[in-house]
């Protein structure tokens, strides 16, 4: 499974707090899994299908900041959650508990799929292929995939990188 990882650096990669120092306080783990798959010889292929539970410890920004990154991820990596109505009403699952320093530990919930195939090779091994993902969604088309942020703002405050940081 690839997707953990693919987030784990989009996160990372906005949240400069999670890095390396403090990469206990991000928490990646997977429940609810299943592999699907049909027998249709001599093409054979599988799909993970599994929730993606996200941790983050002492989150001390505002949470729009990791939704937005969350939902830009999802917009490339798992686009379909987002163009179909009925799922995109529940994309993105949450708690969170407001703890006494003014952060927050949030957990996110999101329902992953991931399609490999298998290819067989003339000298009697096999590529094991991860599928790219259809087009991702348009909806986010002012704000670039796969560049940085460098920064985001609500209500006139910046928020990453802090204003005051």
């Amino acid at each position: 499974m690839l997707k953990p990882d693919l987030l784990r650096k989009a996160l990372t990669d906005l949240l400069p707090e999670y890095r390396e120092a403090s990469a206990d306080r991000l928490i990646m783990f997977i429940d609810k899994g299943n592999i699907a798959t049909l027998y249709n010889p001599p093409r054979f292929s599988y799909e993970y299908r599994y929730q993606l539970r996200v941790v983050l410890l002492e989150y001390a920004q505002h949470p729009d900041v990791v939704m937005l990154a969350v939902v830009r991820w999802l917009n490339t990596y798992q686009p379909d959650l987002l163009m179909n109505h009925d799922r995109a009403k529940e994309a993105i699952g949450f708690v969170a508990e407001i703890l006494d320093n003014g952060s927050l530990d949030l957990q996110l919930t999101l329902q992953l799929t991931e399609s490999v195939r298998f290819v067989a090779r003339e000298d009697g091994g096999a590529d094991m292929i991860h599928l790219e993902e259809p087009v991702p969604n348009p909806m986010l088309g002012d704000v670039p995939d796969g560049k940085l942020l460098t920064g985001i703002w609500l209500n006139g405050e910046q928020l990453v990188p802090p204003a005051n940081g």
